[in-house]
């Protein structure tokens, strides 16, 4: 996992480090116990709501 950023929505740049987060899928456990919440992180414009982030 990365975040990214940009200031025209064209060319990006990482933001930090990139984190491994295969041990938080449920494929990773032996027996198919559960691991945790997945998290899903979005944007939103509220500015100009016909763009797309």
């Amino acid at each position: 996992m990365w975040f990214e950023w940009s200031y025209d929505g064209k060319e990006y740049e990482a933001i930090g480090i990139g984190l491994d987060t295969t041990i938080f899928s449920d494929e990773y456990s032996k027996y198919g116990e559960f691991t945790g919440s997945f998290v899903g992180l979005t944007c939103a414009d509220r500015v100009k709501p016909s763009t797309i982030c």
